[in-house]
């Protein structure tokens, strides 16, 4: 059963192809209702498939938000400089108020 629900094996079940069997002899042909079968088995396949991923898009997650950097030392004392020596750079005049 695996082997006739392959894909490459339903897309090359054609009318008149010759039909091998296990041991590689020739055994018939593919008839129409054969090749329809093989084509809707297909379609089935394809519209899962085409479900599966549907579903794992809507269920994806978004991208989790990165926190704010965090201030190091080194940007806490840099800071604290500037506010004692009246440096403030969230100001256009250089006051602290």
């Amino acid at each position: 059963m695996v082997y006739c629900s392959n894909r490459v094996y339903l897309e090359h079940t054609l009318t008149g192809a010759w039909r091998l069997n296990l041991d590689g002899k020739p055994a018939g042909v593919v008839t129409a209702d054969e090749e329809a079968h093989a084509k809707a088995t297909l379609a089935g396949i394809r519209a899962k498939k085409e479900a599966r991923v549907a579903t794992a898009k809507a269920g994806a997650q978004p991208a989790i938000p990165q926190p704010a950097k965090r201030l190091s030392l080194a940007d806490l004392k840099a800071a604290a400089l500037a506010r004692k020596t009246g440096l403030n750079p969230h100001t256009n005049d250089g006051c602290n108020t």
